[in-house]
């Protein structure tokens, strides 16, 4: 699950998520070892993809300048409901590098 908005601040409650589902087992509907489950934010994109190995959630600026561009983005991690990880970030990234004033981990 993952939101975001195009702003130096995290997330409000009232911004729905947007989801996919990951599946993981052979035999599970939609079951495929190379497809990778895309989710696009304001500025930003969240990869998830996984195999009978393991999960992998990468992330990325999507359109960035060499000028400041702001943004706010908060992504979840759950199975079977159960939440696994959370990350909540905010701040400026350009096409150089990122400099998050604002960092939230959560792992269980």
């Amino acid at each position: 699950m993952a939101r975001g908005v195009s702003q130096p601040r995290l997330p409000g409650a009232k911004l729905p998520f947007k989801t996919v589902t990951v599946p993981l087992r052979l035999g599970e509907t939609g079951f495929n070892d190379a497809k990778l489950y895309r989710i696009n934010l304001p500025r930003w994109m969240i990869e998830a993809g996984g195999d009978q190995g393991g999960f992998t959630l990468r992330g990325d600026a999507r359109g960035l300048t060499p000028r400041n561009a702001t943004l706010g983005y908060e992504v979840k991690v759950l199975q079977s409901g159960r939440l696994l990880a959370r990350l909540r970030l905010a701040g400026r990234c350009n096409s150089f590098a990122c400099d998050m004033r604002t960092v939230k981990v959560q792992l269980n």
